[in-house]
Formats: C-alpha cells, sequence, structure tokens
C-alpha cells in the first residue's frame, strides 16, 4: 500500500484559506528566521552534488507548507524532524507542535489584508483514497485549515487528471500539473497552492534592456540586461553588493545580492547570506539587472534528511495519524517556475511527497551591475514567509528571457 502526498506551492489567484479560530500565527521574525535558514541549509546541501544546471531555486514557503500540513498526523519524533529540517531553532516558549501548529496559522492567514496591489493567495485541496482508510480525524484537521478534503479513488485516472487540473489553474498554466496522469496506489494527495503576481512601482523601462555579457562561473554568456535608476534599499561591504526591490504595495520584496569583482559559487556567499533579510537603508542606485526566466524540477528528499527529517523518517509511528496503514516518505520533488521582467515578477512552484508503508542627504546614486552570479529572496514582509529563494549562476535559461524575445507579463 503506498500513500502519494502532492504539496504543490502554486502562485495562483483564487480560494483563499480560513485560519482555525482561536490560534495565532508565528511571528514574522520567527517565521523568516526559520525560513532563511532552511532556504540557506537547503541550497547548500543540492549545491554539494554535481549539477548540469548552474541554477538552484526552491520554495521555501512551499516545503514549509506541506510539511506543517503532513505535521497533522505526525507522531512526537516526526514532528520533532519536521520542526528541525524547517529552520527552527529552539526558544523560549517554543515547541515543535506549537511552532508548526502556529505555522499552519501564518499559512493559511497570509493572504489576507492585502491592498489588491499584488497577486497572492494560498489554496490547499486533499484527496485521500478510501482504501488507505484515512482518520477522520485527520481529515477534520486539514479542513480546519482551510484545505478542500475530498475522498476518491487513486486507481482512477480521472481522479489524477481533476487534480493537475487543479494544479493547471492554479499557476495560471505555468505548471501544467503535478501527477503523471496514470493509476495510484491508495493513499492521499495534497496540494498547497501559492500565488503571486507583482508588478514593480515604476516599470523598467523596456527601450533601456540591451544585450550585456554576464560573467558565469564557467565562462561568458549574453543576457539582456534591464536598466534603470529609482530608490532602493541598498547596501555595499567590499565586493559585495545587495538591493531590495520592493512591489507596489511595499508588502513583498525581491532581494538580489552579488559579488561585483568575483564569480562566486553558491558557498562563497555563506558569509553575507544574512543580507537576504534586507531592511537596508534606502538609496539612489543605478541598478542594471537581468530579465531571466526559470524552470527547474528538484529531488529534495536526501538534502531534507540531511537537514533533519531522517531522525523523523527511522519512526516506525512516523504518520500513525494520518491513516490505518503506516507510512513512510519516499520522495520528494519540487517544480519551480520564475519570471522577472521590466514589469514585474511572476512565478510558481510545486512539491510532491510521496509516502509508501512502512533617507539621506543627496549623493551620488549607487551604482550595480548584476553582471555575476547572485542569490535571490521574494520575501513576504507581513508574514516572514520566503515565497522563493535560490543561486542564479545562468539568468536567461527560459525562452521568455532569450534575447530579443517577446517579454509581456501574463495576464491574469
Amino acid at each position: 500500500m503506498r500513500l502519494l502526498l502532492i504539496a504543490a506551492v502554486i502562485w495562483a489567484l483564487s480560494g483563499a484559506m480560513n485560519a482555525p479560530c482561536g490560534a495565532e500565527p508565528l511571528s514574522p521574525e520567527r517565521v523568516l528566521g526559520a525560513q532563511m535558514r532552511l532556504s540557506a541549509s537547503l541550497a547548500a546541501e543540492m549545491a554539494k552534488h554535481p549539477r548540469a544546471n548552474p541554477n538552484i531555486v526552491i520554495s521555501p514557503a512551499s516545503i514549509a507548507g506541506v510539511m506543517a500540513l503532513l505535521d497533522i498526523g505526525a507522531d512526537a519524533k516526526m514532528r520533532g524532524a519536521i520542526w528541525d529540517a524547517l529552520g527552527f531553532k529552539p526558544a523560549l516558549g517554543h515547541d515543535a507542535a506549537s511552532d508548526l501548529a502556529a505555522l499552519r496559522v501564518t499559512i493559511t492567514q497570509a493572504p489576507k489584508n492585502q491592498t489588491g496591489s499584488a497577486g497572492f493567495d494560498l489554496a490547499n485541496v486533499v484527496m485521500f483514497d478510501p482504501k488507505a482508510k484515512p482518520y477522520e480525524k485527520a481529515a477534520k484537521e486539514m479542513r480546519a485549515t482551510g484545505a478542500e478534503v475530498s475522498t476518491a479513488p487513486l486507481s482512477d485516472v480521472e481522479n489524477i487528471k481533476r487534480i493537475n487540473r487543479w494544479v493547471a489553474g492554479k499557476t495560471q498554466n505555468l505548471i501544467p500539473g503535478i501527477l503523471a496522469e496514470q493509476p495510484l496506489p491508495p493513499g492521499l494527495v495534497a496540494v498547497n497552492a501559492l500565488y503571486f503576481k507583482g508588478l514593480w512601482p515604476r516599470p523598467f523601462d523596456k527601450n533601456l534592456t540591451r544585450p550585456q555579457t554576464f560573467h558565469m562561473v564557467a565562462g561568458d554568456t549574453q543576457v539582456p540586461m534591464m536598466r534603470a535608476q529609482e530608490r532602493y534599499g541598498f547596501r555595499r561591504d567590499g565586493d559585495f553588493a545587495a538591493v531590495e526591490m520592493p512591489y507596489r504595495g511595499n508588502r513583498f520584496a525581491l532581494v538580489v545580492l552579488t559579488n561585483t569583482a568575483r564569480s562566486l559559487q553558491l558557498q562563497d556567499f555563506a558569509p553575507v547570506t544574512g543580507w537576504l533579510n534586507g531592511g537596508f537603508p534606502s538609496r539612489e542606485v543605478s541598478l542594471s539587472l537581468p530579465r531571466f526566466t526559470l524552470e527547474a524540477s528538484e529531488e529534495l528528499l536526501e538534502p531534507l534528511k540531511a537537514l533533519g527529517l531522517k531522525h523523523g523518517m527511522d519512526s516506525a509511528t512516523a504518520f500513525e495519524n494520518l491513516a490505518m496503514l503506516p507510512q513512510e516518505i519516499s520522495r520528494v520533488v519540487q517544480k519551480t517556475f520564475m519570471k522577472v521582467d521590466e514589469e514585474g515578477t511572476e512565478a510558481a512552484a510545486a512539491t510532491g511527497v510521496v509516502m509508501e508503508t512502512a533617507s539621506a542627504r543627496p549623493r551620488e546614486p549607487e551604482r550595480l551591475v548584476v553582471d555575476r552570479p547572485f542569490l535571490f529572496a521574494l520575501r513576504d514582509r507581513d508574514s516572514g514567509l520566503i515565497l522563493m529563494s535560490g543561486y542564479i549562476g545562468k539568468p536567461a535559461t527560459g525562452p521568455s528571457a532569450a534575447l530579443g524575445a517577446p517579454h509581456k507579463f501574463a495576464s491574469n
């Protein structure tokens, strides 16, 4: 007997969830601290192994969303392992159970209190196979987070197609589906959908975008380089420099961190990864930033095991509260899409978990040309969630980022 659990973090506009009554979200500071540790540690683990693609793009919010949902059925050992893997650290008044319960509330409430300046929403759907004999208590707790919960045979390919259609709809077809359209063993599929589409307060002038050399670690390539002079959050220390670019409404921001003198690999940024928190002083900045589109698919189980998940997987009762049959995680997959252009940012991610039995005085503007590998973090300042983060070694990898290619922002 197999249990398939899919979490898709998808950037689509619909289906806001209602938070459980009486529960309180985590503070943005605690969420951000955990998300920063998860982002840095997971990317570092992924970079330890040979990669054909120089880019590492992940969605910490996606991983947190699915693992916090799984915590509903976890035993104490697995709960502690999930807490560790997600980057939480011990603190007075905090433990694994309370933090993960509050994290579910954070994820549930994050889409609320919006100004309409950015498109951001989350939605959850869970489909149980009746043969898995799921516990009603677990289903009830999932519903309490706002998840749509249903029961249908996963051996019926039409139900798999229903899940994929849901994913495609929530991602504006950026991710056409998460499952191969073939029968699945009894278990469950859970999908967490998250949408983000943000516009710059003032777009980059498309007429100023020109081809420019980007100095990769392995050689040079040509990228379409956007140009603007605006007030941004800015920090420089020696050859390291970072810019914090808010989207309309100022709730969300993209932080880009690079080294202006050398083309660095991911591990070389370790001393300054804390800069991705942002919060820099405002400066007038003459900025050159690549226009890029990225698509990736990553296997994340081994890196997550290295971050602490393995300790929970050693438990024979790891997910004893989900279903009558014992379950174990056998695969974690994440698909990501991200586009940054003159108008703003659009992104999507899908994470699957397969489980089986067993202001200052006027001055000259700062100048930053991002023509070498860089780190980035797309953050929700209100909740502390990091919607997307990573290391970009070769920016223009998608068709819409090609030199001279159309780059009109996808419409809703």
